[in-house]
């Protein structure tokens, strides 16, 4: 059961519609002394969430927050195929009317208030009933009391939702009556499941890695299955214990790779599939020099370091290690050390590992010297 997430931080809140609170220093707070003594509600206004794809089914929004006293907050959300819906049978975009500050704040909570579907007050942990379409918007209301500031300071919200019932026998989709109830059931326990393993996914940010021993690190590194651990140069193994669920998440893509050579090599290196130089050639000529070069195998790909970036022999294969331990299944992976100089039939790059410069005469000593045309012949 794979899920994807928005986790919200300073860019997307600040992205949305603030009134009567703000987004500082990691929270966004109410702020009661604007509101006055009679109607101290602070509202929140999302901008659309694009999963990418039409009909998407979400899954879950989970917040955390501080409500002191009698202070509450209500979620609301709104799902959609296209930014187009009818308000007061009118159809108009809705990202545009949420983002037109020409509407006072007040018109665009009556007309929206049609659209939204009701949550249950101070509730940290919802599931997205109805919710379903490529974009989601969302409102959160503060109702605070007593000018007593009610602060949020995390929210991920969770798609696309992914029935546990599909993983039961067929018997359990059978009865349509109580499909939906017995659904929204199990969603409960489907929650704690993926919690629990996105926990243990995440065991890393646990270990105390900047004030741990090496000798401990190298204990650490088979927790979380890390090959070739005596390569590594203490800081930079710490860096890489320290974001190794990441690197594994991402384990056998370019990305990844680049990521990982990167930490280890200090230097960000140039990764070429060969596919791509197949799709140049597609409908030319692949010249014999060019399969040379790079093959003609699309599984295969080539990763270039500088000459400067390698210290010995050593230091090759471990990088070596790297691109074999982190490469896409059933790939063939060539590394090239590219040499300073420019070496015609070979990998040169004009800005990588050549250059251009200005042509100058040969000078024997200070009494000769020879002209550009000059030929020497034995």
């Amino acid at each position: 059961m794979s899920r994807k997430r928005f986790v919200y931080n300073e860019e997307l809140w600040n992205s949305g519609i603030f009134h009567g609170c703000t987004y500082e220093k990691g929270c966004l707070k109410a702020i009661p002394e604007e509101l006055g003594e009679s109607a101290q509600k602070a509202v929140y206004i999302s901008t659309a969430l694009d999963s990418g794809e039409k009909e998407t089914v979400w899954s879950r929004l989970k917040i955390n927050f501080t409500a002191p006293g009698e202070s509450y907050i209500t979620v609301s959300y709104f799902s959609s195929d296209e930014k187009e819906v009818y308000l007061e049978d009118e159809k108009i975009n809705l990202e545009e009317f949420i983002e037109d500050f020409s509407v006072h704040i007040t018109e665009k909570l009556y007309y929206l208030d049609k659209l939204w579907i009701k949550i249950e007050k101070n509730t940290e942990d919802m599931l997205l009933h109805s919710a379903k379409g490529r974009y989601l918007w969302f409102k959160i209301e503060m109702v605070t009391f007593d000018n007593k500031s009610t602060e949020i300071r995390d929210l991920e919200i969770e798609f696309p939702l992914e029935s546990i019932i599909e993983y039961l026998p067929a018997f359990y989709r059978e009865n349509k009556e109580n499909f939906q109830f017995l659904s929204r059931f199990l969603g409960l326990y489907q929650s704690l499941i993926y919690d629990l393993q996105h926990e243990i996914d995440n065991v890393s940010k646990y270990f105390d890695i900047d004030f741990t021993d090496r000798e401990f690190l190298l204990w650490l590194s088979k927790w979380v299955g890390i090959e070739y651990p005596l390569i590594w140069e203490e800081e930079k193994f710490k860096a890489f214990v320290k974001n190794s669920f990441a690197f594994y998440q991402k384990k056998g893509t370019k990305e990844c790779m680049e990521q990982v050579l990167t930490l280890y090599l200090g230097n960000t290196p140039k990764i070429l599939e060969t596919y791509k130089i197949l799709e140049f050639y597609e409908g030319r000529t692949y010249d014999d020099d060019a399969k040379r070069l790079y093959s003609d195998d699309i599984y295969s790909f080539f990763v270039f370091v500088e000459d400067s970036w390698i210290k010995n022999t050593e230091s090759l294969q471990n990088v070596k290690k790297i691109v074999e331990s982190f490469k896409p299944a059933y790939t063939n992976a060539n590394l090239v050390v590219l040499k300073p100089a420019m070496i015609l039939g070979e990998y040169t790059y004009l800005g990588v590992n050549s250059c251009l410069g200005e042509s100058s005469r040969m000078e024997i000593n200070d009494n000769f010297a020879m002209p550009f045309d000059s030929i020497i012949c034995n």
